[in-house]
């Protein structure tokens, strides 16, 4: 009987190590780049609404450094989207990556609706698809009414188990 090649047994010890490994472990989530645009009480709405869409969704939660760097493969903008008639627009391109728009024109002072067009925005970054309305998802939105409607887009883009 031959004894086993020190080839065969590493690579055995490394299959064995691998399987022990947890599961569907997502990296590390890359950082999106904020605008420093943003005022103070605008990013803490916008944080806030990062944490209450990894809460619904299940997804990891978006982190955000609010360092004004514009060419990252993530950017969170307050500045008008490429839809000139939006209040936010989520887009992705091979060049910029992801970007999340939201408009100047959409004012913090009306909580009900600031936060909701950056919960939208962020949706739409974790694959949720728009539906008929109403809810958050909705064409148009600007309220937070989280749905089932919400929910089953939610479950179409793999997210809320």
């Amino acid at each position: 009987m031959r004894a086993p090649s020190w080839g065969l047994l590493l690579s055995t010890i490394l299959v064995q190590a691998a399987c022990m490994l947890p599961a569907d472990q997502p990296d590390p989530p890359t950082p999106f780049h904020g605008d420093t645009a943003f005022t103070d009480s605008e990013r803490a709405v916008v944080e806030d609404a990062a944490t209450i869409m990894a809460q619904r969704t299940g997804a990891p939660r978006i982190q955000i450094t609010w360092d004004g760097i514009y060419s990252g493969p993530r950017r969170i903008l307050r500045e008008h989207p490429p839809n000139k008639d939006a209040s936010g627009e989520y887009v992705w391109t091979p060049e910029y990556g992801h970007t999340i728009y939201i408009s100047p024109e959409v004012p913090l002072y009306a909580p009900l609706y600031f936060k909701p067009v950056v919960m939208h925005e962020i949706g739409h970054y974790y694959g949720l698809k728009h539906h008929k309305g109403p809810g958050l998802m909705a064409e148009p939105s600007a309220w937070d009414l989280w749905n089932e409607a919400d929910i089953d887009v939610c479950r179409q883009a793999g997210w809320c188990k």
